[in-house]
């Protein structure tokens, strides 16, 4: 009966929001009264005999491609005062397939780089670890959600840790939803990539705007210092153009801007049509295949994604992306976070779009400039034109203005890197 009236009552629009009010509410006042005790908490970390004691940082590591924290991990692995220790974060909506591979690639990613890792999740008996028992000093989210299970949350860690941030993504959506959030509230330390970004999260936040440092993004570093030893892209003369949809494919978000469903079958139609001319990589977001298999299915999923397999002229790029961008042509998406990351390479971006307005997945000051340094397309036609004029033939209209958004904007302050940035902030007393 019980389960029968809460059932009734969240399907009530009114109760739902009214009790989201309230669940705000309440950590707003959390926030606030641990903002209080901030100061004496930093005191009490970075106080101590950190040669005897090294400063304890965890990440929390969604997966490889949403964690921006590799040049400071490795920094920290290497800095006599810090013992940092990656662990995957779970959400206990998350399929188990897709979060064994998850850790999989994090611990692969941990033992290649000599970082310690820790397990958050015992798959034997289905249940979670609490990793206070290893009392982190600092401890850092891949996104800045209050979303995990309770043993991960912020508040199973505030007593004893400070918070630090760097978005996963370029803030470029309206709404400050986004980043006015429990975790972007407590945060000591918020890495932002640019000015641009800085002046999104100072109107946008109402509180805690002293936490904002602006040290550059690490994609800039990366895509600078792209292997091409792991290039993923074969040497085989063809151009390399990226398709990248994003999971949004229906309201299930607070905004809808994958076209995937709408496109699947023509972008492998294209594949076929441009086999003698352009090798195409899938990149889907990380949460698309999840998303999928809440709509159409493991089955129909997992056949759609060896599509992209088997054919000749195309590969699948469900990992890190580093020289998947630094070593490709161009790009087509409708991936909010890639329009701003995408600028980093210089090379020509379609967004696809049915407007020639940015809308909320780019409505902010930073997400417009972006959507003005993209070709915009809709239909096939729209796409085909892309491949055929500007990453075939080369013409190119754009290409000054993205240059110099980059060199004004996107690259770090200091003439150094953004990691070193980070560290040095967080090394200071």
């Amino acid at each position: 009966m019980l389960e029968s009236l809460k059932r009734k009552l969240l399907a009530q629009p009114l109760f739902f929001r009214n009790l989201r009010r309230a669940q705000r509410v309440a950590w707003k006042v959390k926030a606030s009264t641990y903002r209080r005790r901030r100061e004496a908490l930093r005191r009490r970390i970075y106080g101590r005999d950190t040669a005897a004691e090294p400063i304890r940082v965890l990440f929390f590591v969604t997966n490889m491609a949403l964690w921006k924290y590799r040049e400071l991990a490795g920094l920290l692995n290497r800095h006599p005062r810090f013992h940092p220790i990656i662990a995957p974060f779970y959400t206990p909506k998350t399929d188990l397939a897709i979060m064994r591979r998850n850790r999989e690639a994090i611990k692969a990613y941990a033992e290649a780089n000599s970082l310690d890792y820790a397990d958050s999740y015992d798959f034997e008996n289905n249940s979670y670890l609490n990793l206070t028992s290893l009392r982190p000093d600092l401890v850092s989210y891949s996104q800045p959600y209050d979303y995990g299970h309770r043993s991960c949350r912020i508040d199973a860690f505030k007593k004893d840790s400070l918070f630090f941030y760097t978005p996963y993504g370029a803030p470029v959506a309206e709404g400050k939803q986004f980043r006015d959030t429990y975790l972007l509230n407590v945060a000591a330390f918020i890495f932002v990539g640019s000015p641009i970004e800085n002046e999104v999260f100072m109107k946008s936040m109402p509180a805690n705007t002293e936490s904002l440092i602006i040290t550059g993004s690490e994609i800039f570093n990366l895509i600078s210092n792209a292997d091409a030893g792991k290039s993923p892209w074969p040497d085989n003369g063809l151009k390399r153009v990226i398709w990248a949809p994003h999971h949004s494919i229906d309201d299930h978000n607070s905004f809808a801007s994958s076209h995937f469903e709408r496109l699947a079958q023509a972008m492998l139609d294209m594949v076929d049509s441009h086999s003698d001319t352009i090798e195409f990589a899938f990149k889907p977001h990380p949460i698309l295949r999840t998303r999928l298999y809440e709509k159409w299915g493991p089955e129909r999923t997992d056949a759609y994604y060896r599509e992209w397999i088997r054919r000749p002229n195309t590969f699948l790029a469900d990992g890190e992306y580093t020289e998947l961008f630094a070593f490709s042509d161009a790009m087509i998406h409708d991936c909010s976070s890639f329009a701003a990351e995408y600028l980093y390479t210089g090379n020509p971006v379609l967004y696809i779009t049915d407007s020639d307005q940015p809308g909320v997945a780019l409505g902010n000051d930073y997400g417009r400039q972006c959507f003005k340094l993209h070709y915009h397309g809709f239909s096939v036609e729209d796409i085909e034109s892309f491949l055929d004029l500007t990453v075939i033939g080369g013409k190119d209209k754009l290409k000054p203005a993205r240059h110099l958004f980059l060199d004004l904007q996107l690259t770090p302050p200091g003439e150094t890197t953004p990691g070193k940035n980070m560290l040095d902030s967080l090394s200071q007393k």
